[in-house]
């Protein structure tokens, strides 16, 4: 036997070695962690009292553009927030577009009332230095909360 390996490795230019033999090892699977699964904390569209307060000065024509803006945002606009990820899902039918990010690739989170705090905007830093602008948003000191949250217990 070999003879004929080194038979063979002459043939082929090289010189014979050891014999490799295939061992079947077991791997051992990593124990499987059980994944939470995803809660809703707030899903919805922007504002109702910033729709509302738009339509009423939409006749004027210096808030005209803004009162637009807060129509379309209403429209096709909305927000997801769960205890893994935001969404943020555009349906417009001229720019679809959904942004998801998870809460590991944020960094900060700053809000600002607005109609005395009525509603809300947030700014979302990302860890890459990007960021994320959410106009009007109801309960945006609960969900900023919510973020602080998710980002400290990762």
């Amino acid at each position: 036997m070999a003879a004929m390996r080194k038979a063979m490795a002459e043939d082929a230019g090289t010189t014979a070695g050891p014999p490799v033999e295939a061992v079947n090892t077991p791997t051992a699977a990593p124990p499987a962690t059980p994944e939470e699964p995803e809660e809703v904390f707030y899903e919805g569209p922007g504002s109702n009292l910033e729709l509302i307060l738009s339509l009423i000065l939409l006749p004027t024509l210096i808030y005209a553009p803004l009162s637009m803006a807060s129509i379309g945002r209403r429209l096709w606009i909305s927000f997801k927030f769960t205890n893994k990820r935001l969404a943020i899902i555009n349906t417009s039918p001229l720019f679809k577009r959904t942004i998801e990010v998870s809460y590991k690739n944020i960094k900060e989170v700053r809000t600002g009332p607005r109609a005395f705090g009525a509603w809300g905007d947030m700014v979302v830093f990302l860890r890459d230095g990007s960021r994320l602008e959410l106009t009007g948003i109801e309960k945006y000191k609960e969900i900023e909360e919510h973020i602080n949250r998710c980002i400290f217990t990762l």
